[in-house]
């Protein structure tokens, strides 16, 4: 008897453990499922959770649907999600794509590398511009160096191509990222982009434009010299005006070196350039003795250039500039056409500087967000 229950037990369990089996098997891969159709909804929410499991999950689904030997819609989708979430798994996913894509596929999926600021996507914008058989990667991969700050290989390659690019454009904006990061290895590169920029258009393009309003911060007695020589070639008086005010900027820039009061006495007799020049050398400072000379003059220069106010402000980095952008983005005061770009740029300001809560319902009051 006791030996026929230990039998009909034993088969029990057998066919209890088989029936686990399945339902795990059953509800485990419909799992996946769900997972599936939360990635195909949303793709970047879900990869970039704090779920490490889900993350995982999602990763390892966005990965698998690149690899679909044919384009499709699901295909592209999961390579823009990937440059999206831009983390370096992604990164890694997507560099390893491109070595396998062609045409139109590998624009797209240099295009979705380049919206990542991980150093894992140098190698790739380096094979990128190695390529003969598509100008475009070349502005592509600019792109992409252009969102990899504070990084020496970065800045080797926006050099290379500053210096040697085909693609024109591609030439002038690695010239804008380089004085953006104020190096002083850029100038020869910007003052040849300038040259050619000025034989292509007959003048200066906006990004020429702002390169030489940024070159000053960066230049030599020997850049103030070469701007000077340019001016003379050039038949326009407006364009000899504003290279000669480059090169004047150069040696302002020099002699007042990085002590802020003159700077500071600059905003209140300057000419306009002298003005511009000085709001943002005392940004690159970031002497918080400035921030109240900048406020005041806020009021009493043309609104088409208050925008480098809030932009020096946010440079700064105090709070005690809080208030100011504040207002500037609530106060209808400000709130007229010509003072937009300001605006933006008080916004932009605002959260460099701070994380407070007032901070915040500022902005979503200023950009009517909820």
């Amino acid at each position: 008897m006791l030996k026929e229950l230990m039998q009909k037990a034993g088969t029990i369990g057998v066919v209890l453990a088989g029936l686990a089996v399945v339902l795990i098997l059953f509800f485990g891969f419909n799992r996946v499922n769900e997972y599936e159709v939360a990635v195909k909804r949303n793709p970047v929410t879900g990869a970039v959770g704090e779920n490490p499991y889900r993350q995982g999950l999602y990763h390892s689904i966005l990965r698998s649907w690149t690899k679909a030997e044919k384009r499709s819609l699901l295909k592209g989708e999961a390579v823009w999600s990937l440059g999206l979430i831009a983390n370096q798994n992604a990164t890694r996913a997507l560099a390893e794509l491109y070595e396998s894509s062609r045409g139109i596929e590998r624009r797209l999926v240099l295009q979705a590398i380049a919206k990542s600021p991980s150093p894992a996507a140098i190698p790739v914008f380096e094979a990128a511009l190695e390529a003969d058989d598509d100008p475009a990667l070349e502005r592509l991969a600019v792109d992409g160096l252009i969102r990899i700050a504070d990084d020496a290989a970065a800045a080797e390659l926006l050099l290379a191509i500053c210096a040697g690019g085909r693609d024109h454009e591609s030439g002038l904006l690695a010239a804008r990222a380089l004085l953006e990061r104020k190096d002083p290895r850029a100038t020869p590169c910007v003052l040849s982009r300038l040259r050619e920029d000025m034989d292509l258009r007959h003048g200066f393009g906006p990004l020429a434009e702002f390169m030489l309003t940024e070159t000053p911060l960066i230049g030599s007695e020997s850049t103030a010299s070469s701007l000077e020589a340019l001016a003379e070639e050039v038949p326009a008086p407006a364009l000899e005006h504003k290279l000669r005010a480059a090169a004047r900027g150069v040696r302002m820039v020099r002699d007042y070196g990085d002590d802020a009061q003159p700077w500071i006495e600059l905003l209140g007799k300057g000419t306009p350039m002298d003005v511009d020049l000085a709001i943002r050398k005392l940004g690159d400072l970031a002497n918080p003795r400035a921030i109240s000379p900048l406020k005041q003059l806020f009021g009493r220069i043309e609104p088409e250039r208050a925008h480098a106010i809030p932009r020096a402000l946010g440079d700064i980095g105090s709070e005690r500039a809080t208030t100011f952008l504040i207002a500037l983005l609530t106060d209808t005061l400000y709130r007229v056409d010509s003072l937009s770009r300001a605006r933006d740029e008080a916004a932009i300001a605002l959260a460099k500087i701070t994380r407070e809560p007032h901070a915040a319902d500022a902005l979503l009051r200023a950009y009517e967000l909820d």
